[in-house]
Parts: structure tokens; C-alpha cells; sequence
């Protein structure tokens, strides 16, 4: 992956955006997200002066109006063959204008069944299964070409939106030490298959590996990453 550092935003009058995670017995995370920070005011140039497959952005970066229109001048300035957005809701930090802002410009969606309750609570009113949440989402908005629900211990499955096709994916096992970063890395390496192979199947099964490994360290990013995913010939 090839950056360039004008595209990463340094703020010196703002500290570090941070997240501390507490865990329950189960491993199931708690998030307490810093206000006021770097990451709320992230700077990028209207145009880009190089050409990028996908753009991703999620819930928690646009909790602030400064970033919602930064990221509008974007994307309505510069072409992307696939927008990426992952609903983090994560409380007090969405709002239905941030929900609909990713649903309204993505191409591709991540969101857990844990989340999906919430997001057609916000947009439709009612609480939905995730199978008629997808489907209703994928009618109100036209655009979205995929949607991918994360269920835990019970799998996964995308949406693909314009043949109503479903496509399911057991859970990798794994003995589950911490959930943090299972979401992000899942959609990450989705995502990063997906675009070189167009296989829906392989990616939410490479997806779901990666995932299990992650949920069976104590790190979201473990030390033997790098070792694992080329033994895994994911990279």
C-alpha cells in the first residue's frame, strides 16, 4: 500500500483521538471513545491528485458536522470504484444524519446483527431481522451493491443487492479471548479480496479467518499477524 504522507492529517492543537476498552468475562468489549480530538478534525484536500480504488469511512469518524462536510467535498469531487462504510454504532456517538450520510454514498456495508436493530430503528422506525434489514435497506438505497452482516459465533452472510442473492459463511472457530478489532480486520480483509477477486465467497471466508484469528489473541492487531496472514496466503 502506497501512502503519501500529504494524505495523512496531522492536527498539532489537538491531542491524539484514543479509545480504551474495558472487556466483560466473555471478552465482549466496551468502548469509551475521547471528544475533542484529532480524529474529529480530520483535514483532506477537496481533490485528490492521484486516482484510489475505495474510499471507507465509518459512523464514529462523522460524529462531528467539520468531518461530514470535509468528507462530502470528497466524494463528490473524486471517483472511487467502491465506497466502503462500517456502521460502528457505538453510543453516543451515531445519529440518524450519520447513519443515513454512509448508507446514502456507500457501495459496500458493514454492519453486525447486533448494530442492524438500531440502524432500521434510526431510518425505518422498526426494530428488523437481519435478513429483511438488509433487503429493506438495499430498496431504500439503490446504490449499495453489497451488504455484509457479521453475526459472531454464528457466521456472516452479504447481501449481494442486485440479485437478492444471499451468501452465508460459518464462523471460523476459535477460542475467543477479545472481540476488539474482529469487526475492522473481517472488513478489512473482505473488502481487500473482494476487490482483486470479486469472489463473495472466498472473501467472507478469508474475512472470517482473519477475524477468528484476531478474536484469539488479546490484541486487535497480534504480533504474529503479518507471519499469519502469509501462512494463510491472504497477502
Amino acid at each position: 500500500l502506497d501512502i503519501k504522507n500529504e494524505y495523512i492529517s496531522v492536527l498539532n492543537t489537538a491531542p491524539t483521538g484514543q479509545c480504551t476498552v474495558s472487556l466483560d468475562e466473555k471478552g465482549i468489549p466496551t468502548y469509551k471513545i475521547l471528544e475533542n480530538t484529532a480524529y474529529d478534525s480530520i483535514a483532506l484536500p477537496t481533490l485528490l491528485n492521484r486516482a484510489f480504488d475505495v474510499i471507507s469511512f465509518g459512523t464514529l469518524a462523522l460524529r462531528y458536522e467539520k468531518n461530514r462536510k470535509a468528507l462530502e467535498r470528497v466524494l463528490e469531487s473524486n471517483s472511487f470504484n467502491e465506497i466502503f462504510t462500517d456502521l460502528n454504532i457505538r453510543l453516543p456517538f451515531y445519529s440518524k444524519e450519520s447513519v443515513n450520510f454512509c448508507l446514502s454514498h456507500a457501495t459496500i456495508v458493514k454492519v453486525s446483527d447486533e448494530e442492524l436493530p438500531l440502524v432500521t430503528s434510526e431510518i425505518f422506525g422498526a426494530s428488523l431481522d437481519p435478513a429483511e434489514a438488509a433487503e429493506t435497506i438495499s430498496l431504500r438505497y439503490p446504490q449499495i451493491k453489497l451488504i455484509l452482516v457479521t453475526k459472531g459465533a454464528e457466521g456472516s452472510f452479504c447481501h449481494q443487492c442486485s440479485t437478492k442473492r444471499i451468501y452465508d459463511c460459518e464462523a471460523e472457530p476459535a477460542t475467543v479471548i477479545s472481540t476488539v478489532g474482529a469487526g475492522d480486520s473481517f472488513g478489512a480483509t473482505f473488502l481487500t479480496q473482494y476487490m482483486k477477486t470479486k469472489d463473495i465467497s472466498l472473501s467472507l471466508m478469508l474475512a472470517s479467518r482473519v477475524s477468528a484469528f484476531v478474536v484469539s489473541h488479546q490484541e486487535a492487531i497480534p504480533p504474529s499477524t503479518k507471519e499469519f496472514l502469509k501462512n494463510a496466503r491472504i497477502i
